[in-house]
């Protein structure tokens, strides 16, 4: 089996390519120096060059390949329209040279630029994060929802995740009443925002008052679970309620 990288991670390499097939190599292309990789033969060319596909070519002779993977992706030039053009060329250019390398019945997979959008906010200022668009204000305020929804326009959430969390006052109960007040009030913006069939997620920490924030969920959503993340304290009382399938506003 070969499989051919263009500007690709090792662990891409390990599970797309050598996965059940311990007989396969793989050649590995970047225009930058490539550390060493175990089973894998490196080139350092810029494989849209004429030149560089004849050296290519050259080396695998009648070989063709099971599958040709590309992550190539260009360095973000913050105008969203440039940005999209120069990955769709980098994309084409892996197609063209996919086209003769691969053999038939053979996959072609090359990362294109993400779709989504990510809405970040808080009421502290937010050090700024690639791809998000960022707001300091307090959802919870008529005005702040007003603000959010005239941003988004018509758009709609596939996702609306919350994990805040109320300063610890030292007394369990009314910390434990405070996060279920801000998941509650996740909830009702996530009632505006999200579109049918979408999904929320909010921190809480397992106790009395869990259930309020559970019951209404269920008449939400087609879902609700309770998930914990991995990196969460054996002893902790964090929890994620997880509403799946969003039934849309009554």
């Amino acid at each position: 089996m070969y499989c051919y990288r263009l500007w690709c991670s090792p662990w891409i390499m390990d599970t797309s390519c050598y996965k059940d097939e311990p007989k396969g190599q793989v050649l590995s292309i970047d225009v930058l120096p490539i550390s060493p990789i175990a089973g894998s033969v490196t080139f350092q060319l810029d494989f849209r060059l004429s030149s560089s596909r004849k050296q290519i070519l050259e080396y695998l002779s009648a070989t063709k390949a099971d599958v040709v993977l590309s992550d190539m992706a260009p360095n973000a030039s913050g105008h969203k329209a440039l940005d999209e053009e120069q990955i769709t060329y980098l994309g084409l250019s892996a197609l063209g040279l996919a086209r003769n390398l691969l053999k038939t019945g053979g996959t072609f997979l090359y990362k294109d630029e993400p779709k989504g959008q990510v809405l970040s906010i808080d009421v502290l200022p937010i050090s700024p994060i690639a791809g998000s668009v960022t707001f300091q204000l307090d959802f919870r305020l008529s005005s702040s929802r007003k603000q959010i929804l005239e941003y988004l326009s018509a758009t709609k959430a596939d996702v609306v995740l919350s994990d805040m969390a109320p300063n610890a006052s030292g007394h369990k109960a009314l910390d434990e009443e405070q996060i279920t007040y801000l998941g509650l009030s996740a909830l009702g913006l996530a009632r505006n925002l999200l579109k049918t069939g979408g999904t929320f997620l909010c921190k809480l920490w397992q106790g009395a008052e869990q259930k309020r924030l559970e019951d209404p969920m269920r008449k939400m959503f087609d879902v609700v679970k309770i998930v914990r993340p991995a990196a969460s304290r054996k002893e902790s009382s964090e929890l994620f309620l997880l509403g799946t399938n969003y039934l849309g506003k009554t």
